[in-house]
């Protein structure tokens, strides 16, 4: 295996373990903000606006976390202080989660 190829194994293996973590807790959090945005008509504009946002904030988790499982190629990007992270948007990714 070239290394590459075992980086992104190891990129596959870590997203199912985060999609597996992250994303059991976060379907509660997700459904329990859309029943409560059900009754927003109920709720000030504020607290329906801090929602809005605990839900954005949610499903933008959840895109991360699949995109990690469709990587083909694990691409990285230089970040402040000369370290470096997966780019998990310009990695190649399949159309289905492996």
């Amino acid at each position: 295996m070239t290394h590459a190829q075992i980086k992104t194994q190891a990129v596959l293996e870590t997203g199912a373990a985060l999609n597996h973590e992250i994303n059991n807790p976060l379907m509660a959090l997700i459904g329990n903000v859309e029943l409560l945005m059900r009754e927003a008509k109920n709720l000030d504009e504020e607290m329906t606006a801090k929602l809005k946002k605990i839900q954005e904030a949610a499903e933008h988790i959840r895109t991360v976390t699949r995109n990690l499982m469709r990587i083909t190629e694990a691409r990285s990007v230089e970040y402040p202080g000369g370290g470096k992270m997966l780019d998990i948007e310009s990695s190649p990714k399949s159309d289905t989660v492996a």
